[in-house]
Formats: structure tokens, C-alpha cells, sequence
């Protein structure tokens, strides 16, 4: 997933900078496995964290202060 396909997706939930949402789902998040407790794939907002990996898959929604 591209940066553009990940803005995009947010501004379908609505996203606002500096608002944390907890209840939506971010699909197919291109993080890697050890980055999320769940694993690749969907996950909850919640969810995310960065535990001090380098993120070389593309962004996360830690990057946009979700």
C-alpha cells in the first residue's frame, strides 16, 4: 500500500489531524508482523504502535496520529 492509497482511506473515515479514533479498522496494513500484536493484515487503530522498528513496508496509521 502507497501513502496516496493510505490518505485516501482515511479521509473515507474522516480523519482529522490530532483526533485519535479507536474503533476503526485499518485494512491491510502494510506494517510488519512484530510492529502490531495481531500481525499484518487488519487491525484495530488501538492497535497500532511502533516499538522502534524500521517501518520499510510504507506508512502506518501511527503516522497520521490515529
Amino acid at each position: 500500500m502507497r501513502w496516496n492509497e493510505v490518505i485516501r482511506k482515511l479521509k473515507k473515515l474522516k480523519f482529522k489531524e490530532g483526533v485519535r479514533k479507536t474503533h476503526y479498522t485499518i485494512w491491510n496494513c502494510p506494517c510488519t508482523k512484530e510492529a502490531h500484536p495481531i500481525g499484518v493484515g487488519n487491525h484495530l487503530t488501538e492497535e497500532c504502535r511502533f516499538n522502534g522498528l524500521k517501518r520499510q513496508l510504507g506508512p502506518h496509521a501511527d503516522d497520521f496520529g490515529i
